[in-house]
């Protein structure tokens, strides 16, 4: 007798934790899901005005993988444009400095226009998140606006191996152009090659736009010379500014606008290279030859991929003159 009352209050205490379970399991599944068709009701897909704080407190909820096969199919409707099909890139150096940044995000923006798909960012991964909102769009905003964040069941992803192994190759994306998988991931490092996105060059230099301002800082030069400089101070021909200070998006606007030769003394530099490609549109660039550098970066690398045709090598004859190819 005793051991059957002890059966029959455990499952009767069993039984209330497991509909307790269920009920609980059931409201985060419904919570998700009228979340989804509120955002698809509003027509306010994620893309361009970010709300960090709960994007990455809804990330960071992975209940909603829990949910079943079934509902997944049912989101999943809500994110095929009617345009069509998606592409999307591992992002591997999405964390590094903002010349990996700019290469890693243009490059797909350039493949997205090669393939005819739209370019997608997975909105699960809280770091591509918070690069976006707090790197990326405060100075680039007109580029973060070209991508779509979107939540892509894993299942439904077709992934391809490209651009593997090696930072500066450029591997032609234009193999996949006839793949009729709704969503594609490209599984590859860093894509930095101007041949990914050189046929989008002038939209490239729109995103990249420094914003226009009405504020302005103008410093009068005393008379007389402040420092020892090697030219006069007066030259109308010359213009010595200094830059150690300025942020990395200051020195592109910088470039930009006011730079009429680049020179690369850094031959696999990310960030000097970008300096270069958004300088003014006649700018010519000179850049050190790799191979004199012996710069480690040599072996990933293949030149006429990383450096555009325009742009003149520098090397070192044995006499030790500065020689152009």
């Amino acid at each position: 007798m005793r051991v059957n009352y002890y059966i029959m209050v455990f499952c009767l205490v069993f039984g209330i934790f497991a509909n307790i379970y269920v009920i609980v399991k059931l409201n985060i599944g419904f919570s998700i899901f009228e979340l989804f068709q509120k955002i698809q009701e509003a027509k306010q897909t994620p893309k361009c005005e970010i709300d960090v704080d709960n994007l990455l407190n809804f990330i960071e909820n992975r209940h909603f993988l829990e949910l079943q096969e079934k509902e997944l199919k049912e989101l999943g409707t809500t994110y095929d444009n009617p345009d069509g099909r998606t592409v999307q890139t591992m992002m591997f150096a999405i964390s590094a400095g903002l010349g990996n940044k700019l290469f890693e995000v243009i490059s797909l923006l350039g493949i997205a226009e090669t393939l005819q798909r739209n370019p997608v960012m997975n909105a699960t991964n809280a770091e591509y998140i918070r690069v976006l909102s707090q790197s990326l769009q405060p100075v680039f905003p007109k580029l973060v606006e070209q991508f779509d964040l979107r939540i892509i069941p894993y299942p439904s992803v077709t992934h391809q191996q490209t651009n593997w192994g090696a930072c500066c190759r450029f591997d032609d994306p234009r193999k996949f152009i006839n793949r009729t998988e709704q969503h594609l991931m490209l599984d590859g490092h860093y894509f930095q090659s101007y041949k990914y996105f050189d046929h989008i060059r002038p939209q490239v230099r729109q995103w990249l736009a420094p914003n226009k301002t009405d504020n302005y800082t103008y410093i009068k030069k005393p008379n007389g010379t402040a420092y020892n400089y090697s030219i006069p101070t007066v030259s109308p021909k010359y213009t010595t500014v200094l830059t150690p200070t300025l942020t990395p998006e200051i020195d592109l606007a910088f470039s930009r606008l006011f730079c009429d030769v680049t020179l690369i003394t850094a031959p696999s530099s990310t960030f000097g290279w970008w300096l270069s490609y958004l300088a003014k549109r006649n700018a010519k660039t000179y850049y050190r030859d790799i191979v004199e550098s012996k710069d480690g970066v040599l072996h990933e690398m293949r030149q006429e991929d990383f450096y555009p045709p325009s742009w003149t090598k520098l090397w070192t004859d044995p006499s030790g003159s500065i020689r152009k190819s």
